[in-house]
C-alpha cells in the first residue's frame, strides 16, 4: 500500500518530495538554511568552531570557515607570511617563503644602511629598518636628538643648520638667518612698521616718521622721532618772514598807484 504525503495547513514543507505539504499552493517552497560562521576580526574567513544555521547570515558570520585564528585580521587564507613564527596564511606552515629585507647595522644602533637579502632570522650586524645616515657612529641614526649648528647631522633628516624649518640657515652656520627660533623672522619674511624687531634680518627695523618710511639699527635703543628737527622751525621762520615782506611791498605799491 502506497503511502501519500500528508497536506494540511498545519504542516512543514517536505522538501523534495514534489508535493504541496502545507497546502500553500506551492510545491516545495522550502525555506533553505546554510551555516554560518562567526568572523570575530572582520577579515571575511570565519570560525569552524562557532557556527549557527539560518537562511541569512547575522552581522558577524561569513560562508566560509578557513580562518586559523579569528582574533587576527592579519591571518587567514591567502594573508602574507609575517616573521612572526606564526602561520598567517592558514596553509599548516610557518615563515615559509619571506625574503626578509635586513640592513647593514655596523654601529649596532638599530638602524641600518646598505640592504642585505635574507630570510626571517636576521644576518650578524644587521636591522630590520634602514635609514642610518652615518653607520660608523652609534650615535648618528634616525633616532638621535639632534645638536644643532655642529655640522653634523646627528638624526639623519638632513638639517643642521635651520632649526625653525624656515628655509633659512642661521647665521652661526653661516646662513642669513638672525633668528633661528623664530620662522616668522627670515630674510624674505615682511617687516612690522616700528616693532622693535628686525623681521627680515637686514640689520634695521622699519619706522614711520610723519607718513614717511625709514630704517633705524635694530637693539640702539632709539626712539622714533616725535618731532621735527631745530632747524626744520628755523626754515619755516624765514619762509613765513619772506612771506610777510613780500605782502608788505604789494600793499605800499598799491595804495601808491591809488594816491
Amino acid at each position: 500500500m502506497t503511502t501519500r504525503p500528508r497536506r494540511e495547513p498545519s504542516r512543514a514543507e517536505d522538501c523534495g518530495n514534489g508535493v504541496d505539504n502545507d497546502c500553500n499552493g506551492i510545491a516545495d517552497d522550502c525555506v533553505i538554511r546554510q551555516d554560518w560562521y562567526r568572523d570575530a576580526d572582520g577579515d571575511g574567513y570565519g570560525d569552524a568552531a562557532d557556527s549557527t544555521s539560518a537562511p541569512t547570515a547575522s552581522p558577524g558570520y561569513v560562508a566560509d570557515a578557513t580562518d586559523c585564528d579569528d582574533a587576527d585580521p592579519l591571518v587567514h587564507p591567502g594573508a602574507d607570511e609575517r616573521c612572526n613564527d606564526a602561520d598567517d596564511d592558514c596553509d599548516g606552515q610557518t615563515d615559509e617563503g619571506i625574503d626578509q629585507t635586513w640592513y647593514v647595522d655596523a654601529d649596532g644602533d638599530g638602524y641600518g644602511g646598505e640592504a642585505a637579502s635574507g630570510d626571517c632570522e636576521a644576518p650578524p650586524d644587521a636591522a630590520a629598518v634602514d635609514g642610518d645616515c652615518d653607520d660608523g657612529d652609534p650615535a648618528v641614526s634616525p633616532a638621535a636628538t639632534e645638536i644643532w649648528y655642529d655640522g653634523i647631522d646627528q638624526d639623519c633628516d638632513g638639517n643642521d643648520a635651520d632649526r625653525d624649518l624656515d628655509g633659512f640657515a642661521a647665521e652661526v652656520s653661516g646662513g642669513t638667518d638672525c633668528d633661528d627660533d623664530d620662522p616668522a623672522i627670515h630674510p624674505d619674511a615682511d617687516e612690522v612698521i616700528d616693532d622693535g624687531v628686525d623681521q627680515d634680518c637686514n640689520g634695521a627695523d622699519a619706522i614711520t616718521t610723519f607718513g614717511v618710511a625709514g630704517k633705524r639699527p635694530t637693539g640702539c635703543g632709539c626712539a622714533a622721532p616725535t618731532a621735527p628737527p631745530g632747524w626744520v622751525f628755523l626754515l619755516a621762520a624765514v619762509l613765513v618772514r619772506r612771506q610777510r615782506t613780500r605782502s608788505a611791498h604789494r600793499t605800499r605799491a598799491t595804495c601808491g598807484r591809488t594816491g
